[in-house]
């Protein structure tokens, strides 16, 4: 099912819904990169060090890279393998919004649960459906690409968070 949603869509707080999924504590610790190549080159902002993209361009390739810090060593690691594994989102599917507001549908591919590596794949793919639509400065969204979590709103879809 894909739609579109309120930006303004409320946010229900963490503790109401961790509960239900307690996975989803360990998930919002990870960092992430959206990478996005334009056929364009990005172009400063008012004479900025933040990128946009110039109007009417296209992604060619799209692909988020997570990380999360590590305080021992105080730098961002890669995730390990029992990291990734774990079970993140306890239903059997989600549906996602990113900075283009459109919801996109996922199931999970065991059809019971998203383990952390289904649910950074789920978001990197609402990303591909949708993020060549959002719009910041006259062209696609090319500024928060900083992956923050994700938060369930008001009306169940759960929104994913991007900072810059």
């Amino acid at each position: 099912m894909e739609g579109n949603t309120d930006s303004s869509s409320p946010s229900i707080p963490e503790d109401e819904w961790l509960a239900n999924h307690p996975g989803l504590s360990f998930f919002n610790t990870i960092s992430g990169i959206l990478e996005i190549v334009l056929n364009n080159e990005p172009q400063n902002l008012n004479n900025l060090d933040n990128l946009k993209a110039p109007p009417n361009s296209s992604i060619e390739s799209l692909r988020l890279v997570p990380t999360i810090f590590d305080p021992t060593d105080g730098v961002h690691r890669d995730l390990t393998e029992s990291e990734i594994s774990q079970i993140a989102f306890n239903k059997p599917s989600i549906e996602l919004f990113g900075v283009s507001k459109e919801i996109i549908s996922h199931t999970a591919p065991n059809e019971q649960h998203f383990t952390v590596a289904n649910l950074l794949q789920a978001i990197e793919d609402t990303e591909k459906s949708t993020r060549e639509n959002s719009e910041w400065f006259g062209g696609i969204n090319i500024h928060h690409i900083a992956l923050e979590g994700i938060s369930l709103c008001q009306d169940g879809t759960w929104r994913i968070c991007w900072g810059s």
